[in-house]
């Protein structure tokens, strides 16, 4: 998804053409039992960039967890139907492929399915996968590179006892992370002309970084040292986007640090702030310049939460965008 148009909802489809009552080995691929997968974008778009949603050489990764005797099993790191199976995608064909085939166990039994995205190549406890949130997020993708800002977003989705007749399988994958959206806003005092040239950057402040994600329920859980700040990723109309663990950060302390033409300003809440898992949260943050000194008054409020929009384009020139 390195064009940064995420969403809510993923489609993964695993198709069984035919499956016979004997038990396939899981490392044949010349049989006709083979989960098949392809994944597609779903979301609440303001405007629409392409149909998938999905970048050339997007990566995910795949759990798929037998039942025995009608008890779900359990995520390891071994012994399952599909191990951290890594699929990924090809935009010119609009398929997914993976180097590790998956079949069903048998015509009876049913699985558990766990996507999520981006995928590494390996996990050695995956009820305590790290993963971090980068304090870059303002630099653009390159390429087959995806930027810090994409790389941050994790996105996790399950889908219980699906059975082996069933021909099409989908599983939601939400954001598991908390979203931060900087509306800047100029005030009064400013010209049109004059803050279309102001250099602008924005920092999300003291959060922590790192976080344990259970792969079986996808729920980060915040630890470590709490950063200084947050570089967020600039985007169209004076929009500022980051991705941060869930977390509270205590009242008084500072949210938001905003750089405009080389000076800094910070901003705090009178109340405790919590970053909710899945959503994204809301700010105002308006520059007005004092007619007497010419200094510069910003004022942040607090719009609440709101579901994960998709992300505006990225701008360059005047943002500093810290590649």
């Amino acid at each position: 998804m390195r064009n940064l148009y995420r969403s809510i909802l993923a489609f993964l489809t695993f198709i069984c053409t035919s499956c016979y009552n004997d038990v396939v080995e899981v490392e044949r691929c010349d049989g006709d039992v083979e989960l098949k997968l392809h994944g597609s974008i779903d979301q609440e778009y303001s405007t629409r960039v392409d149909d998938s949603g999905f970048a050339d050489g997007d990566a995910m990764g795949v759990y798929i967890v037998d039942y025995n005797d009608g008890v779900a099993g359990q995520i390891t790191d071994s012994g399952l139907r599909a191990s951290n199976v890594i699929y990924t995608y090809d935009a010119a064909s609009n398929t997914w492929s993976t180097n590790s085939c998956v079949y069903w166990r048998d015509t009876t039994t049913p699985v558990d399915i766990y996507g999520y995205y981006p995928a590494v190549m390996a996990i050695t406890s995956p009820d305590k996968y790290t993963f971090e949130v980068s304090d870059r997020q303002n630099g653009t993708s390159n390429g087959s590179v995806m930027s810090n800002y994409e790389a941050s977003d994790f996105l996790w989705g399950k889908v219980e006892m699906v059975a082996p007749t069933e021909t099409t399988i989908i599983v939601n994958l939400g954001h598991r992370m908390a979203g931060v959206k900087v509306q800047l806003v100029r005030g009064t005092g400013i010209t049109e002309s004059e803050w279309k040239d102001m250099e602008k950057q924005v920092q999300v402040d003291n959060t922590m970084r790192h976080s344990y994600i259970d792969l079986s329920d996808g729920v980060p859980v915040a630890y470590g040292d709490v950063d200084r700040s947050i570089d967020m990723l600039a985007q169209a109309d004076d929009t500022f986007r980051a991705v941060v663990v869930p977390q509270t950060v205590a009242a008084g302390k500072t949210l938001i640090s905003a750089t405009i033409d080389g000076y800094t300003y910070t901003h705090s809440l009178t109340q405790d702030m919590v970053y909710a898992m899945g959503k994204l949260h809301n700010f105002t943050l308006t520059v007005n310049r004092k007619e007497v000194s010419g200094d510069f008054e910003c004022n942040l409020s607090y719009g609440g939460v709101g579901v994960w929009e998709n992300d505006k384009p990225q701008l360059r020139g005047k943002y500093l965008c810290g590649c």
